[in-house]
């Protein structure tokens, strides 16, 4: 979701008709000072515009002749009307909450400056040990306690006989050379666990380590976490699918806590990942506990659990993602009483099998609301059931796609309740060219900013806790062969 100015044309697609059916989100960007026509499109799929500015004297899309498409252009400033044009083509689209400006100020985003050189105490630990690890942290908290003091791992597998704890109140930097073959915290052969647990509030940093734990425990915990103003960071985390048993990630009761998740590979051979509201949320309270996971790989090597389960009022936003099962895999997402999810980019996959699979996404009597926005669904059976009135189910702007013999199916059976599906494409076959879906479901304006609130929302954020909350950061951390790669709680 960049934002700039730009000097030619923006974005122009012409690839053929292998690439039909293609779903494209252009979103918070800002487009000045073109010469040409800002957006060409010339496959036939989707684009959903969402608050973009775009500043030119003219349509500022064009629709090109591999066409049909849709075109859902929603919460936009434009300085010219009409905003697009189609030449030879067939357009389904609609606007909502877009205007005409007569000007439009803008600017290039400011270049943030290189930080400032940061210089930290550094104790080194000497000894392949948990014991040693344990010692320097020690030492960092008595010694350095607010100067960010870095305990150094070089590279080597430590052997972990106890739980490693980061206290309260911590401001540490726990630093691997490397997750992969680099610095390894090992408690697989040990019976208690977890291998790391970091107690908040706590502005702990882990970096470039890797984290196993043993067959029963998990890799890494983190205690008294629901704090106002809180948050959990993680950036390229790897939580193995192959290596953890039971779940990758445990959100686990949480009415404050912001968990932030970007570039990661995520999954467990059973529940991939667990994100439950607290009492409060799960009463109708929003006090800021959401979940946002930006871009990244979700598999799955197992099937004893949905991939995503959402409880108890939690809040989910996933971004720009891959996912595939195979097809003893029964969901994709589960979610239990209430929840708030929305998917928005990405790929939905299931394994290719001659006899349809099981049901990846139901829907039954939930009270909430579930958006699955711009997603290419390859054999996704999806349906929505129950009498719940406030169960909400919103499929637009994707592609129903079929793989191997399974086609992407929606079924609605449910007696109360909305069901969408509205501006997608699909396809007869992998190799056919895309034709325009059936709209079916409500489709007035308020229903759609409604489903599409969390996405147009969502924002990648860098915490700034305040002194009593908590700020805990991992970048190219690892876990694996664990029952449990993070709990949260």
């Amino acid at each position: 979701k960049p934002s700039g100015s730009f000097s030619r044309t923006v974005c122009s697609i012409t690839r053929g008709p292998a690439e039909s059916g293609i779903a494209l989100t252009m979103q918070r960007n800002t487009i000045v000072n073109t010469t040409d026509t800002p957006i060409s499109m010339r496959w036939a799929g989707t684009l959903l515009l969402l608050d973009n500015h775009i500043d030119f004297a003219g349509p500022a899309i064009a629709f090109g002749a591999r066409v049909p498409a849709n075109f859902v252009s929603i919460g936009n400033q434009f300085t010219s009307l009409p905003t697009y044009r189609v030449d030879q083509s067939e357009v389904r689209s609609r606007s909502i909450v877009d205007v005409a400006v007569p000007t439009m100020q803008s600017h290039e985003p400011q270049v943030p400056a290189f930080a400032a050189a940061f210089t930290a105490p550094m104790i080194e630990v000497r000894a392949f040990s948990g014991t040693a690890i344990q010692v320097a942290i020690d030492k960092a908290e008595q010694q350095f306690h607010g100067r960010r003091a870095v305990v150094h791992l070089p590279r080597g597998i430590y052997d972990v006989a106890q739980t490693l704890v980061i206290p309260a109140g911590s401001d540490i930097r726990l630093v691997g050379d490397g997750f992969e073959q680099g610095s390894v915290l090992d408690l697989r052969a040990r019976q208690a666990g977890p291998t790391l647990r970091i107690e908040a509030p706590s502005y702990a940093q882990l970096v470039d380590i890797d984290i196993r734990g043993g067959v029963n425990q998990t890799a890494l915990e983190v205690t008294h976490s629901d704090i106002a103003g809180g948050g959990l960071y993680l950036e390229q985390a790897e939580i193995n699918p192959w290596s953890v048993t039971n779940t990758g990630m445990d959100i686990d009761g949480v009415d404050f806590l912001a968990v932030e998740s970007r570039f990661a590979l995520a999954g467990s051979a059973g529940m991939g990942i667990r994100v439950a509201g607290g009492a409060r949320t799960n009463a109708g309270e929003d006090l800021g506990a959401h979940v946002q996971v930006f871009g990244g790989t979700y598999a799955s090597s197992g099937s004893s659990g949905p991939n995503w389960l959402v409880q108890n009022g939690a809040r989910l936003v996933v971004e720009d993602h891959w996912y595939e099962n195979n097809n003893a895999r029964p969901e994709t997402l589960r979610i239990v009483d209430r929840g708030y999810v929305t998917f928005h980019g990405g790929k939905q996959h299931s394994a290719a099998a001659s006899t349809p699979l099981s049901m990846n996404l139901l829907l039954d009597g939930i009270k909430g609301r579930v958006s699955l926005i711009g997603i290419r669904a390859y054999g996704q059976h999806l349906a929505t059931t129950g009498t719940n009135a406030d169960q909400d189910f919103l499929f637009l702007g994707g592609c129903l796609c079929p793989d191997g013999k399974n086609p992407t199916t929606v079924m609605n059976h449910a007696r109360a309740g909305r069901t969408s599906v509205l501006y997608n494409s699909t396809l007869a076959h992998p190799s056919a060219a895309s034709a325009l879906a059936p709209n079916s479901g409500p489709s007035d304006d308020a229903f759609i900013l409604s489903m599409l609130a969390q996405t147009r929302e969502a924002k990648w954020r860098r915490f700034g806790a305040a002194p009593t909350s908590t700020d805990i950061r991992l970048y190219r951390v690892g876990l694996d062969s664990a029952a449990t790669g993070i709990w949260v709680h």
